[in-house]
């Protein structure tokens, strides 16, 4: 029987729903199937403009491992704002 590994969420770690960063903790396990060192964990992001792929870091090894997501420091459309138009008749 094949089944997918499973990745918990541990205690410890927040991401703050008004911060640009945070860090929690993962449990990863595969039911007899791969020993956990061997897993490797990728990203992924619904929004890439408010959480770039490349800004979702894994660290840590075996069964530990956390996970931090860091926004950019302003997102795009907050960057530049259209110039307003003048007013027509």
């Amino acid at each position: 029987m094949n089944t997918p590994p499973k990745i918990t969420i541990a205690d410890g770690g927040s991401i703050a729903a008004s911060g640009r960063a945070g860090t929690m903790n993962l449990t990863v396990s595969d039911r007899l199937q791969t020993p956990t060192s061997s897993l490797t964990l990728r990203a992924a992001s619904s929004s890439t403009t408010l959480v770039p792929v490349k800004n979702v870091v894994f660290a840590g090894s075996g069964s530990n491992r956390t996970v931090t997501a860091t926004a950019p420091p302003e997102p795009p459309e907050r960057l530049s704002s259209p110039s307003p138009r003048p007013a027509t008749r």
